[in-house]
């Protein structure tokens, strides 16, 4: 009933479809470019605190460039490793074989039968680095 009501103020009636707390962002589905817009642009006002929308998740990759071209990214998958084993040494690892890191390591997610994220993980990682000018082995 409460979202009902904040969404009919914002942007009208049935113009968001949903919204899913993702870690620390919130990140809200609109039902077309138009709610969509005025979301980017009036931001969001919740029990009376102005909140501004990004058009980006701003905890992934951070967009940068190198004389004015972009660096191009790639997501780079870890996997064959046990739960408990130490993000630090696996990232210490991709660092020694020269990958430039644009995140941190993330741990991978099961999803359900309908596609949906879980809370359990299964074991791989994965991280965001530059396109490496060489392929990485396979194994380490």
């Amino acid at each position: 009933m409460k979202f009902a009501l904040w969404q009919k103020k914002q942007c009208g009636y049935g113009s968001i479809v949903g919204a899913q707390k993702i870690g620390p962002v919130w990140r809200v589905y609109p039902q077309n470019n138009d709610a969509r817009v005025k979301l980017l642009i009036d931001g969001l006002t919740l029990r009376g605190h102005t909140v501004s929308c990004n058009d980006k998740n701003p905890l992934m990759v951070a967009s940068a460039s190198k004389n004015g071209q972009p660096i191009r990214t790639t997501k780079l998958i870890i996997g064959n490793i046990p739960i408990s084993f130490n993000n630090e040494d696996i990232e210490q690892t991709v660092i020694k074989l020269g990958c430039v890191p644009r995140s941190n390591l993330f741990l991978e997610k099961d999803r359900d039968e309908t596609g949906a994220l879980t809370r359990w993980v299964t074991g791989r990682r994965f991280i965001y680095i530059d396109i490496p000018p060489e392929p990485l082995p396979q194994t380490c």
